[in-house]
Protein backbone atom coordinates (compact mmCIF):
# COMPACT_ATOMS: atom_id res chain seq x y z
CA UNK A 1 0.00 0.00 0.00
CA UNK A 2 1.35 3.41 -0.93
CA UNK A 3 1.54 6.38 1.43
CA UNK A 4 -1.22 8.21 -0.47
CA UNK A 5 -3.65 5.38 0.42
CA UNK A 6 -2.94 5.56 4.16
CA UNK A 7 -5.46 8.40 4.85
CA UNK A 8 -8.15 6.32 3.16
CA UNK A 9 -7.21 3.29 5.27
CA UNK A 10 -7.30 5.35 8.47
CA UNK A 11 -10.70 6.80 7.53
CA UNK A 12 -12.16 3.34 6.92
CA UNK A 13 -10.81 2.04 10.23
CA UNK A 14 -12.13 5.06 12.16
CA UNK A 15 -15.57 4.75 10.52
CA UNK A 16 -15.68 1.07 11.35
CA UNK A 17 -14.83 1.77 15.00
CA UNK A 18 -17.52 4.48 15.26
CA UNK A 19 -20.19 2.30 13.66
CA UNK A 20 -19.29 -0.70 15.82
CA UNK A 21 -19.44 1.43 18.97
CA UNK A 22 -22.79 2.92 17.98
CA UNK A 23 -24.34 -0.47 17.28
CA UNK A 24 -23.08 -1.91 20.55
CA UNK A 25 -24.50 1.03 22.52
CA UNK A 26 -27.91 0.77 20.90
CA UNK A 27 -28.14 -2.97 21.41
CA UNK A 28 -27.15 -2.44 25.01
CA UNK A 29 -30.55 -0.74 25.57
CA UNK A 30 -33.85 -2.55 25.47
CA UNK A 31 -35.92 -1.78 22.36
CA UNK A 32 -39.68 -1.49 22.87
CA UNK A 33 -42.32 -2.68 20.40
CA UNK A 34 -43.04 0.82 19.14
CA UNK A 35 -39.33 1.32 18.33
CA UNK A 36 -39.28 -1.49 15.77
CA UNK A 37 -38.49 0.84 12.82
CA UNK A 38 -35.52 2.15 14.76
CA UNK A 39 -34.39 -1.40 15.48
CA UNK A 40 -34.63 -2.27 11.80
CA UNK A 41 -32.53 0.72 10.89
CA UNK A 42 -29.82 -0.42 13.26
CA UNK A 43 -30.01 -3.94 11.88
CA UNK A 44 -29.23 -2.41 8.50
CA UNK A 45 -26.42 -0.48 10.17
CA UNK A 46 -25.00 -3.74 11.51
CA UNK A 47 -25.08 -5.15 8.01
CA UNK A 48 -23.16 -2.10 6.78
CA UNK A 49 -20.59 -2.64 9.49
CA UNK A 50 -20.09 -6.23 8.40
CA UNK A 51 -19.64 -5.10 4.80
CA UNK A 52 -17.04 -2.58 5.96
CA UNK A 53 -15.21 -5.35 7.77
CA UNK A 54 -15.09 -7.29 4.53
CA UNK A 55 -13.58 -4.25 2.82
CA UNK A 56 -10.82 -3.88 5.41
CA UNK A 57 -7.30 -4.04 3.91
CA UNK A 58 -5.43 -7.32 3.95
CA UNK A 59 -2.47 -6.87 6.31
CA UNK A 60 0.56 -9.10 6.92
CA UNK A 61 3.59 -8.91 9.20
CA UNK A 62 7.06 -10.44 9.24
CA UNK A 63 9.58 -11.28 11.97
CA UNK A 64 12.85 -10.31 10.27
CA UNK A 65 15.01 -11.67 13.10
CA UNK A 66 13.58 -15.14 12.53
CA UNK A 67 14.17 -14.95 8.78
CA UNK A 68 17.79 -13.91 9.41
CA UNK A 69 18.36 -17.36 10.95
CA UNK A 70 18.05 -18.81 7.43
CA UNK A 71 21.21 -16.89 6.52
CA UNK A 72 22.96 -17.97 9.72
CA UNK A 73 22.18 -21.63 9.09
CA UNK A 74 24.26 -21.69 5.89
CA UNK A 75 27.40 -20.82 7.91
CA UNK A 76 26.89 -23.18 10.83
CA UNK A 77 30.51 -24.40 10.74
CA UNK A 78 31.92 -20.87 10.88
CA UNK A 79 29.54 -19.96 13.70
CA UNK A 80 30.49 -23.07 15.67
CA UNK A 81 34.17 -22.19 15.32
CA UNK A 82 33.52 -18.63 16.52
CA UNK A 83 31.55 -19.99 19.47
CA UNK A 84 34.40 -22.32 20.43
CA UNK A 85 36.96 -19.51 20.31
CA UNK A 86 34.65 -17.35 22.42
CA UNK A 87 34.48 -20.16 24.97
CA UNK A 88 38.28 -20.57 24.93
CA UNK A 89 38.62 -16.84 25.51
CA UNK A 90 36.29 -16.99 28.53
CA UNK A 91 38.18 -20.02 29.88
CA UNK A 92 41.42 -18.04 29.65
CA UNK A 93 39.89 -15.19 31.65
CA UNK A 94 38.75 -17.66 34.32
CA UNK A 95 42.22 -19.20 34.59
CA UNK A 96 43.76 -15.78 35.13
CA UNK A 97 41.19 -14.92 37.80
CA UNK A 98 42.10 -18.15 39.62
CA UNK A 99 45.85 -17.38 39.37
CA UNK A 100 46.36 -20.47 37.23
CA UNK A 101 48.35 -18.51 34.67
CA UNK A 102 50.93 -15.72 35.00
CA UNK A 103 50.24 -12.14 33.92
CA UNK A 104 52.75 -11.97 31.05
CA UNK A 105 51.58 -15.29 29.59
CA UNK A 106 47.97 -14.25 30.06
CA UNK A 107 48.50 -10.95 28.27
CA UNK A 108 50.11 -12.72 25.33
CA UNK A 109 47.42 -15.40 25.04
CA UNK A 110 44.67 -12.86 25.63
CA UNK A 111 45.81 -10.75 22.67
CA UNK A 112 46.06 -13.85 20.48
CA UNK A 113 42.56 -14.97 21.48
CA UNK A 114 41.11 -11.52 20.81
CA UNK A 115 42.67 -11.50 17.34
CA UNK A 116 41.31 -14.98 16.64
CA UNK A 117 37.85 -14.03 17.89
CA UNK A 118 37.61 -10.94 15.69
CA UNK A 119 38.92 -12.88 12.71
CA UNK A 120 36.45 -15.75 13.09
CA UNK A 121 33.52 -13.38 13.54
CA UNK A 122 34.49 -11.70 10.28
CA UNK A 123 34.76 -15.18 8.75
CA UNK A 124 31.12 -15.81 9.68
CA UNK A 125 29.95 -12.85 7.62
CA UNK A 126 32.42 -13.68 4.87
CA UNK A 127 30.84 -17.12 4.75
CA UNK A 128 27.36 -15.62 4.44
CA UNK A 129 28.55 -13.50 1.53
CA UNK A 130 30.18 -16.51 -0.17
CA UNK A 131 26.94 -18.49 0.09
CA UNK A 132 24.89 -15.59 -1.24
CA UNK A 133 27.27 -15.12 -4.16
CA UNK A 134 26.94 -18.81 -5.06
CA UNK A 135 23.15 -18.83 -4.69
CA UNK A 136 21.13 -18.17 -7.83
CA UNK A 137 18.63 -16.05 -5.92
CA UNK A 138 21.23 -13.39 -5.10
CA UNK A 139 22.68 -13.11 -8.57
CA UNK A 140 21.47 -9.53 -8.98
CA UNK A 141 23.59 -8.28 -6.05
CA UNK A 142 26.59 -10.59 -6.51
CA UNK A 143 28.91 -7.78 -7.62
CA UNK A 144 27.98 -5.68 -4.60
CA UNK A 145 28.64 -8.66 -2.31
CA UNK A 146 32.08 -9.19 -3.83
CA UNK A 147 32.96 -5.54 -3.25
CA UNK A 148 31.91 -5.76 0.39
CA UNK A 149 33.99 -8.90 0.89
CA UNK A 150 37.13 -7.27 -0.48
CA UNK A 151 36.88 -4.44 2.04
CA UNK A 152 37.84 -6.65 4.97
CA UNK A 153 40.57 -8.75 3.36
CA UNK A 154 43.40 -6.42 4.54
CA UNK A 155 42.03 -6.57 8.09
CA UNK A 156 41.94 -10.37 8.02
CA UNK A 157 45.59 -10.39 6.92
CA UNK A 158 46.62 -8.11 9.78
CA UNK A 159 44.75 -10.24 12.32
CA UNK A 160 46.39 -13.41 11.02
CA UNK A 161 49.78 -11.72 11.33
CA UNK A 162 48.99 -10.94 14.96
CA UNK A 163 48.04 -14.53 15.72
CA UNK A 164 51.37 -15.74 14.32
CA UNK A 165 53.56 -12.84 15.43
CA UNK A 166 52.49 -12.22 19.03
CA UNK A 167 53.81 -15.55 20.45
CA UNK A 168 57.15 -14.88 18.72
CA UNK A 169 57.43 -11.40 20.19
CA UNK A 170 57.68 -9.88 16.71
CA UNK A 171 54.96 -7.22 17.24
CA UNK A 172 55.13 -4.30 19.66
CA UNK A 173 52.38 -3.93 22.29
CA UNK A 174 51.37 -0.60 20.74
CA UNK A 175 50.98 -2.21 17.31
CA UNK A 176 48.97 -5.06 18.81
CA UNK A 177 46.59 -2.63 20.52
CA UNK A 178 46.13 -0.53 17.36
CA UNK A 179 45.50 -3.56 15.16
CA UNK A 180 42.98 -5.09 17.56
CA UNK A 181 41.12 -1.79 17.83
CA UNK A 182 41.05 -1.36 14.07
CA UNK A 183 39.92 -4.96 13.67
CA UNK A 184 37.04 -4.50 16.10
CA UNK A 185 35.90 -1.34 14.31
CA UNK A 186 36.14 -3.06 10.94
CA UNK A 187 34.12 -6.01 12.26
CA UNK A 188 31.33 -3.72 13.44
CA UNK A 189 31.21 -1.87 10.13
CA UNK A 190 31.32 -5.12 8.16
CA UNK A 191 28.60 -6.71 10.27
CA UNK A 192 26.35 -3.66 9.82
CA UNK A 193 26.92 -3.65 6.05
CA UNK A 194 26.22 -7.35 5.61
CA UNK A 195 23.11 -7.23 7.80
CA UNK A 196 21.79 -4.25 5.81
CA UNK A 197 22.17 -6.27 2.60
CA UNK A 198 20.45 -9.25 4.21
CA UNK A 199 17.53 -7.13 5.44
CA UNK A 200 17.18 -5.53 2.01
CA UNK A 201 16.94 -8.98 0.49
CA UNK A 202 14.40 -10.10 3.08
CA UNK A 203 12.22 -7.06 2.43
CA UNK A 204 12.46 -7.59 -1.33
CA UNK A 205 11.33 -11.21 -0.97
CA UNK A 206 8.57 -10.22 1.45
CA UNK A 207 7.42 -7.46 -0.90
CA UNK A 208 7.12 -9.86 -3.81
CA UNK A 209 5.22 -12.32 -1.62
CA UNK A 210 2.75 -9.68 -0.42
CA UNK A 211 2.12 -8.55 -4.00
CA UNK A 212 1.52 -12.11 -5.17
CA UNK A 213 -0.78 -12.86 -2.22
CA UNK A 214 -2.79 -9.65 -2.50
CA UNK A 215 -1.79 -8.03 0.79
CA UNK A 216 -2.39 -4.28 1.07
CA UNK A 217 0.06 -3.56 3.89
CA UNK A 218 3.19 -5.26 5.25
CA UNK A 219 4.50 -4.57 8.76
CA UNK A 220 7.56 -5.60 10.74
CA UNK A 221 6.69 -7.43 13.94
CA UNK A 222 8.28 -4.69 16.03
CA UNK A 223 5.85 -2.14 14.57
CA UNK A 224 2.78 -4.02 15.87
CA UNK A 225 1.73 -2.64 19.24
CA UNK A 226 -1.53 -4.54 19.66
CA UNK A 227 -3.77 -6.86 17.71
CA UNK A 228 -7.02 -8.19 19.17
CA UNK A 229 -7.38 -11.41 17.20
CA UNK A 230 -4.88 -13.83 15.71
CA UNK A 231 -6.44 -13.67 12.25
CA UNK A 232 -6.57 -9.89 11.94
CA UNK A 233 -2.96 -9.65 10.73
CA UNK A 234 -1.35 -12.62 9.00
CA UNK A 235 2.14 -13.80 9.88
CA UNK A 236 4.06 -14.55 6.67
CA UNK A 237 7.45 -15.11 8.34
CA UNK A 238 7.57 -18.83 7.53
CA UNK A 239 6.73 -18.21 3.86
CA UNK A 240 9.49 -15.61 3.55
CA UNK A 241 12.00 -17.90 5.26
CA UNK A 242 11.02 -20.69 2.88
CA UNK A 243 11.68 -18.38 -0.07
CA UNK A 244 15.12 -17.56 1.34
CA UNK A 245 15.88 -21.27 1.69
CA UNK A 246 14.82 -21.77 -1.91
CA UNK A 247 17.26 -19.09 -3.02
CA UNK A 248 19.97 -20.99 -1.17
CA UNK A 249 18.69 -24.16 -2.90
CA UNK A 250 18.09 -25.93 0.40
CA UNK A 251 14.29 -25.91 0.72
Amino acid sequence: MTKKNLPKLISVICLLMILTFTVSVVHGDRVSAEDKPLEQRFEKLETSVEKLREQMPKIAFINTDEVVTAFQEVVSEERNEAHQIQQDYLDLQEKYQKDEIGKSKFNMQNDVMRAKLIRTRIDVYQGMIDEMIRAQGFKDIADRLKEVKKQVEPTLKKLSDLVEGIPKGEISPQKVTETLQQGQEQLQQFESLVMDLIRQRIFAIAGNLTDDSGYDLLLKQGNIIYRKEEGQIENITSQVKEKVNQEFNKS
